[in-house]
């Protein structure tokens, strides 16, 4: 079985919304953190019609206060004593955290840190530098009661308002002067926070706008994306010959039909012969194109297109056709290859094309991701559609999943994936995110136990997932 077909289990679905939130909002806006100490929590709210709750770290909310500021390089928050105060408060280094109060400069991880009580608030990583300052020093903090304290502006105490004269009776005679004043105040805020808004990077949101360079030319929109992931490791071998492969899925379909000729009437036998032929011709023709003795000739996609269509034997028992090929998609294919950006894929880059994760991937009973170039593991998508949907957020982080379980077959077992991606190969882009953006290490554990025994229950692969629990190190 594919991730993919355990990602469709509703539970399976949910569990992943619940881990790794994205904003239901269409125009998926970060609108701010709300620190609740007194609960030992803090809250993330994502976007702009509703919220998501979602429980936070110290090191988590200067990450978020990071990329707010990847742009604008300085935020403004309400109180800003009371503020550092509450998400100190979520720290566990209460020694960095003292110091951090009294005003001395403190490292966490990859960020320095500098407190100025009641001026400013310093976040340092690198070369760049985050300042954020207190808003509510643009306003007059009375000491009186709440009413007067609503009532209450600068502005309207000083045109209005003497200081022998600061009542309740004579500031309601002076409502219409005040409310004016205080429209202009709060629209003064309101531009502030659109700028605030317009200017905040959202981790799982793709921060550019791309058209489609590659359009579809048929509705084989499946087999395409499946021709297109065996063409781009050929691609990526023929530049990079030092590129690890492994056993292409139309081996194990053609291993599949070979193990059921006994039992498969004539037609399923002349079907195996078929798909024998169509790899053996197919490996002639890859082997000939990597090593740069031709070029990409219809002939040579046309096998790519067989090895496509052996893939489905695999992976559902319904073949399709093995034999016809429709023109159209053979331009799509070289339309595809033809938009690739070199820079992209450089030729000194390590590359692991198709990878498994040993006997991690046998808990889901087969599973393969793509491609993973250097620290990167990167999933294809041949679609139409340009942006980081649920389905292609979960597919990827499942192949993360499995790498941290069992590893990546036939290498170190310390190689180290920092980051996650889609090439969105009909735009020609690659999206790259990394992993310390999306996974909470304290948390990340319990995930991986509920990953394996959900897989165990419905595979049926309990034993496999016994072995891998007592190897995990977390």
């Amino acid at each position: 079985m594919a991730l993919n077909d355990f990602l469709k289990i509703k539970t399976v679905r949910e569990k992943f919304a619940e881990e790794f939130p994205k904003s239901r909002s269409k125009n998926k806006k970060i609108l701010a953190i709300n620190s609740e100490t007194y609960k030992n929590k803090s809250k993330l709210i994502v976007n702009d019609r509703g919220y998501l709750e979602y429980s936070l770290s110290f090191e988590e909310i200067i990450k978020f206060l990071w990329y707010l500021g990847d742009k604008i390089r300085y935020r403004v928050v309400w109180d800003l004593d009371f503020f550092i105060s509450s998400i100190s408060e979520l720290w566990d280094d209460r020694e960095k955290r003292k110091l951090l109060l009294k005003g001395s400069e403190v490292i966490l991880n990859s960020y320095k840190l500098h407190y100025v009580p009641s001026k400013i608030f310093k976040i340092r990583k690198k070369k760049k530098l985050l300042k954020i300052t207190d808003i509510s020093i643009l306003f007059d903090k009375s000491t009186l009661s709440d009413k007067e304290t609503f009532l209450n502006s600068g502005e309207c105490d000083m045109d209005y308002i003497n200081e022998n004269n600061n009542d309740l009776d004579y500031r309601n005679n002076s409502l219409y002067e005040i409310k004016e004043k205080g429209m202009k105040k709060c629209q003064i805020i309101k531009s502030k926070c659109e700028i605030l808004i317009n200017n905040i990077k959202e981790i799982h949101k793709i921060p550019v706008k791309k058209k489609i360079l590659a359009e579809p030319l048929t509705k084989n929109y499946s087999l395409i994306g499946t021709d297109f992931d065996y063409l781009f490791r050929f691609y990526i071998q023929r530049r990079n010959p030092r590129s690890v492969t492994y056993k292409w899925v139309a081996e194990a379909s053609v291993r599949k039909l070979e193990l059921k000729t006994s039992r498969l009437k004539l037609k399923s036998k002349s079907r195996y012969k078929k798909a024998k032929k169509i790899v053996s011709n197919a490996k002639k023709l890859h082997i000939e194109y990597i090593n740069g003795d031709i070029q990409l000739t219809d002939k040579f996609l046309r096998s790519i297109i067989g090895l496509a269509k052996l893939d489905t034997i695999f992976r559902s028992e319904y073949p399709e056709d093995l034999k016809s090929v429709d023109n159209d998609d053979i331009s799509d294919l070289k339309n595809l290859i033809s938009i690739i950006k070199n820079n992209d894929f450089n030729e000194k880059s390590t590359y692991i094309l198709n990878p498994t994760f040993n006997k991690a991937s046998r808990l889901l009973k087969g599973a393969d991701a793509d491609f993973i170039i250097d620290d990167a593991l990167i999933d294809i998508k041949t679609t139409k559609s340009f942006n980081l949907n649920r389905d292609y957020l979960n597919e990827i982080i499942g192949y993360y999943t499995l790498y941290r379980i069992g590893g990546i077959s036939g290498l170190n077992p310390d190689y180290e994936i920092k980051k996650i991606g889609i090439y969105f190969s009909r735009h020609a882009y690659l999206h790259l995110i990394n992993v310390e953006d999306f996974i909470n290490e304290k948390r990340f554990p319990d995930f991986v136990k509920w990953f394996m025994q959900k897989a165990g229950e419905i595979y049926k692969t309990e034993d496999i997932k016994k072995e891998l629990v007592n190897r995990l190190h977390f």
